[in-house]
């Protein structure tokens, strides 16, 4: 069964937090305690092959690794996909690893999805109500090293859009996700990814993002559908609708962690990635 997403929130947490398998599943063993009285370390290690209570007790109390065997039927009784299980596999080899360099490797890996779990909850303040352009602008600081002048964000948008430049700094800075340094006169980002949340608020929230990004692929498909430097695609199938959340979750997965691979704060170019699936009745 697909994890809803309190318990996906949650469990990002644990890896936010900590690099250590025992604390991050001994969090996840009494969560899961509390939301099904009946389940215990008995039950545990039947799930997963694993065959000594106390073994287990041990592991999940700090005093001994989890046998290198067990890690996947373990990681499997959590309901651990995508992400969460690569995340899962790196602690637990990060806990086994012998040399430095191995342990540097897979503390990159575990950064990069621990990014990937991160999320600003902000909704653009009312003032930004419509103003999707202030995320490109976002966007574009990836163009100049993440550090711009505002100068070069103009000369990128274009002058006949100087004083859409500068109001989408000034909102970007209002909501704290970029900075100026006054001495250089150079822009910089203090958080690497934007979510947008529906609230109350009147601003730009998550859905009228997602509206103006359908909007714009429209316009995007006259321009792009037979350039190399675009791929549009659309598939229509038949599938049994229990699976259907375990087949989002896994493009979710993919999508993002392929996404995160490409990005580049030497880019020189801006491209919008749109994933579209719905239901058709």
């Amino acid at each position: 069964m697909a994890l809803t997403m309190e318990e996906r929130s949650f469990i990002y947490n644990q890896f936010l937090a900590s690099d250590k398998p025992s604390l991050i599943f001994r969090a996840l063993f009494e969560r899961k305690k509390q939301t099904h009285p009946h389940f215990s370390i008995a039950q545990l290690c039947k799930s997963c092959g694993i065959p000594s209570r106390g073994y287990l007790s041990e592991f999940l109390n700090g005093k001994r690794r989890l046998n290198s065997r067990y890690w996947k039927g373990f990681i499997k009784c959590f309901g651990l996909t995508g992400r969460l299980a690569t995340a899962a596999h790196v602690v637990f080899e990060l806990e086994d690893a012998d040399s430095e360099d191995e342990r540097r490797v897979l503390m990159e890996k575990l950064e990069s999805l621990r990014r990937s779990f991160k999320k600003v909850e902000e909704s653009f303040p009312s003032r930004l109500h419509g103003m999707v352009f202030a995320a490109e602008v976002y966007c574009a600081f990836g163009l100049y090293g993440n550090n711009p002048t505002k100068e070069q964000l103009k000369s990128y948008f274009g002058r006949s859009r100087a004083l859409d430049v500068e109001y989408a700094l000034a909102c970007l800075m209002g909501i704290e996700v970029i900075g100026l340094d006054t001495d250089t006169q150079r822009y910089f980002i203090r958080e690497n990814t934007i979510r947008f949340t529906d609230s109350e608020d009147s601003g730009l929230t998550m859905n009228s993002f997602h509206q103006y990004a359908v909007q714009d692929a429209e316009r995007a498909f006259k321009k792009w559908y037979s350039s190399q430097d675009a791929y549009f695609e659309t598939i229509m199938i038949s599938v049994k609708k229990s699976r259907l959340p375990e087949f989002i979750e896994k493009v979710k997965d993919h999508s993002i962690l392929t996404a995160q691979e490409v990005e580049s704060t030497e880019a020189d170019m801006l491209i919008r990635f749109n994933v579209q699936i719905y239901p058709l009745h």
